[in-house]
């Protein structure tokens, strides 16, 4: 985990089955649902170098996920 701010943490998770590992947490600075994966991967790769993607996640509100190599 990555700590964020005095007590706010992030979750970050490995996904497998691609020819790289990519570990995805949520975004810090994307706020509100998330309704386009094209804004979503631009403010990523804003929000830090070692972000290589984003997308809108499949849960419900659909949020903001970063993607880094693991």
């Amino acid at each position: 985990m990555r700590r964020i701010g005095r007590s706010a943490r992030a979750e970050m998770s490995c996904i497998e089955g691609k020819p790289v590992n990519y570990c995805k947490h949520r975004s810090g600075k994307y706020h509100g649902w998330c309704i386009t994966n094209g804004s979503c991967d631009n403010t990523c790769l804003d929000e830090d170098r070692n972000n290589v993607s984003g997308d809108c996640g499949d849960d419900f509100p659909p949020r903001c996920y970063c993607y880094t190599f693991c």
